[in-house]
């Protein structure tokens, strides 16, 4: 089963891929904000990490470049 990590802070986005991707048996995990997002993501292996732009605490342009980083130092 695919695992995906939703970083996002509308609960009402939220809602819609939620329902979306449970559809197809694609298990989803949330993350309300940037900080979160990064421990969850450092806690599984997910398939696929897809993260809201804007939102409190990091941003997700921070929280891709923290997730960019831990992949390189993984391979290395």
């Amino acid at each position: 089963m695919k695992q995906v990590l939703i970083i996002e802070d509308d609960e009402m986005i939220i809602s819609l891929i939620r329902v979306v991707l449970e559809k197809d048996n694609i298990l989803v995990e949330f993350a309300s904000d940037g900080d979160e997002g990064i421990k969850k993501f450092n806690d599984k292996n997910f398939d696929l990490v897809v993260t809201d732009l804007s939102m409190p605490k990091c941003s997700g342009d921070e929280v891709c470049k923290l997730i960019k980083i831990q992949i390189v130092l993984i391979h290395l």
